[in-house]
């Protein structure tokens, strides 16, 4: 069911579309056809160093690549002789991935001269099609990802070429350079803008070129860590994917700026030694980061990867007030809670309805999940009304209100399925949190005020840990404005769900019992002690595996009969 917009949400998404149109202006009236000559300039006359790309790289799609192969964001294009650069048939994100030109480690990979001939064919196709500055090959974020994949990969291209290619190659390099400068005010603000800055510091250490250049790259960068990492090495848009993407940036550009025998500076290595931590903070047993606000799939080798760079290991912090999140666990068990409110509207763009959610492994498999995360920027039609439903409150682990979000989001009218992301209006404004452990179990207890200006309602979580973990028990609590009691005369209806991972399976045993059967031969019983429960279908999302069934267990009354609602997992064997 959608939510009705409230005024003040009306008048937040006329403010939204005003800033959007006149970054769109002022963007048009820079880069016009009338000023290219601002993109005009000296060439820097060399590269200095090559940064190193620490993704993980698959030589076998090198193979893919020869034969006209290219796939991205689940969707395969077979080229057929024609250049992957001229298709017309796949979503932009598909393009927009193209355009990043990531895929070169792949070719980096195979280490033979076909896949360095492939590369200049690819790169010298590119410059002869995008000269002009127009579409998403010039999109910002996905020009910034491309200067940092040409400068990474510049060795496959320029082991054995040609003096013209190489002056086109800089000439080229240079000229997005430069259109980065003139645009990084102008970016989104968050990832993309931070994306920005550290692709012009890897320009700037990269390629011969002023010092001034190199004081004023290191500048913008150390602003936009300083705006967007928090205190506890979170992200300032609160998606856990923010920090792999990151990380897997800052950590070659530090060692780019030693090797350049320059120290790196004090906000940078900072900001680094904030995130580290947070790796291990959203790992489940598996491995796998929790599915909240934005993360999808999990790159596990490029955590992996990751982690090998944390010099201080240890156990993963458990409180991340400032990014909104709690951490449980005891034995084998591993619980992850999203306690947090809105981030700033401008960064929220990927932000899910799923306040007061959680995740749940033991061992190495999962148990209570969110359904996922799928890319809506770009996307098909399709792709994008998944998207949306994904970023409900009803995929999430967590209670809502007549099958309503906590967040409202701007309607597919105003956001353009093909174009643009939804972007939340209004949702939970404050999140009370205090962690509370005992000689027996460790809680948390949260209230958020996602309902209020929709049912002047608030909704209240506490999730308990048993310190043997036997035990993972709950209360849902629903109140008024002022945090009284609930009447017995309100008419609204409230659905509790606990998503399923597929590998589960689980067997309604009674009216208010749930048998839940892991592969590992692990068994749990979830009861409700006040409420029946039923066990109903569901899916989950993924960009790689597609959308998978699974079960859910869902509890549903009215609140004026029932405004707590207590529950518990039970570890049987």
């Amino acid at each position: 069911m959608s939510a009705i917009l409230t005024v003040s949400d009306r008048v937040r998404l006329a403010r939204y579309l005003i800033s959007q149109g006149a970054l769109n202006s002022l963007r048009w009236v820079r880069f016009n056809p009338f000023l290219r000559w601002r993109l005009a300039g000296p060439v820097s006359p060399e590269l200095l160093i090559a940064p190193q790309d620490i993704t993980t790289a698959d030589a076998t799609r090198a193979n893919d690549i020869y034969a006209g192969y290219f796939s991205f964001n689940g969707h395969m294009v077979n080229c057929s002789g024609s250049s992957p650069f001229d298709m017309q048939g796949p979503p932009l994100i598909w393009h927009c991935r193209l355009h990043e030109f990531g895929w070169l480690k792949h070719l980096r990979a195979a280490e033979n001269a076909v896949s360095r001939a492939q590369a200049r064919l690819f790169v010298e196709d590119w410059i002869r099609q995008n000269s002009a500055v127009r579409g998403i090959a010039w999109d910002v974020e996905c020009t910034a990802k491309r200067v940092i994949a040409w400068l990474s990969h510049s060795p496959l291209m320029l082991e054995g070429c040609d003096h013209a290619f190489y002056r086109r190659f800089m000439r080229s390099l240079t000229r997005q350079v430069r259109y980065l400068r003139l645009s990084a005010r102008d970016a989104p603000q968050g990832l993309p803008r931070l994306l920005v800055a550290i692709a012009l510091a890897y320009a700037a250490f990269c390629m011969a070129g002023p010092s001034t250049f190199v004081r004023n790259s290191v500048r913008r960068l150390d602003r936009e860590l300083q705006l967007q990492i928090l205190p506890d090495g979170g992200h300032v848009s609160r998606n856990p994917a923010a920090i792999i993407t990151l990380l897997s940036l800052l950590l070659p550009l530090r060692q780019t700026i030693i090797a350049r025998d320059v120290a790196p500076g004090e906000i940078l290595i900072g900001a680094i030694n904030r995130m580290m931590p947070m790796l291990r903070f959203f790992r489940l047993g598996d491995g796998s980061f929790g599915r909240f606000n934005g993360m999808g799939d999990t790159p596990g080798d490029l955590v992996a990867t990751l982690l090998a760079y944390d010099d201080a290991g240890g156990s993963p912090v458990l409180n991340a007030t400032h990014s909104g999140y709690q951490r449980l666990s005891a034995d084998d068990i591993v619980v992850l809670m999203d306690t947090g409110a809105l981030p700033p509207r401008a960064v929220c763009s990927q932000m899910h309805a799923g306040c007061l959610s959680f995740e749940m492994s033991t061992g190495l498999e999962r148990i209570v999940v969110n359904c996922g995360h799928l890319d809506e920027y770009l996307a098909s039609n399709e792709a994008v009304r998944l998207a949306r439903i994904a970023r409900s409150t009803a995929a999430h682990s967590t209670l809502s209100i007549n099958e309503q979000s906590s967040a409202r989001f701007t309607a597919p009218r105003w956001s353009r399925p093909s174009s643009s992301v939804a972007q939340i209006l209004s949702g939970p404004q404050k999140v009370v949190v205090s962690r509370l452990p005992s000689t027996d179990e460790v809680s948390v207890d949260a209230l958020h005020d996602g309902y209020v200006s929709a049912f002047g309602l608030k909704h209240r979580r506490i999730l308990a840990l048993s310190n043997d973990g036997m035990f993972v028990s709950g209360q849902d609590i629903v109140l008024t404005q002022r945090e009284g009691q609930v009447g017995p005369d309100n008419d609204n209806m409230f659905q509790i769900r606990f998503h399923l991972h597929p590998n589960v399976a689980a067997t309604q045993s009674s009216a208010r019992t749930v048998e839940i059967a892991l592969k590992s031969g692990k068994r749990f019983l979830f009861n409700c002690m006040n409420v029946d429960v039923a066990l109903d279908d569901t899916v989950t999302f993924s960009q790689i595996y597609g959308t998978q069934r699974a079960q859910q267990i869902v509890i549903e009354g009215r609140l004026g009969d029932h405004s707590v609602v207590d529950w518990a997992f039970q570890r049987l064997y």
